[in-house]
């Protein structure tokens, strides 16, 4: 198991509060197994994106996996 946003895998969680805001905890995360490929994001270094949104207390992250 993976996890993509902080963990084992990655010393630098992606804050996915609001502007403004910041979560020191990777309270939001995407799980993967070890058979899964992710993609990097240049910007910060993890399989992580995020899509900035104004309608959640949170930002929605996303990856992209190849089976």
């Amino acid at each position: 198991m993976i996890m993509l946003n902080g963990g084992e895998t990655y010393n630098h969680p992606v804050n996915t509060c609001p502007e403004g805001e910041y979560s020191y905890e990777p309270i939001d995360n995407i799980i993967v197994s070890r058979n899964l490929k992710y993609y990097f994001d240049n910007e910060n270094d993890t399989g992580i994106m995020v899509n900035i949104s104004n309608n959640s207390d949170h930002n929605m992250i996303y990856t992209y996996l190849e089976f």
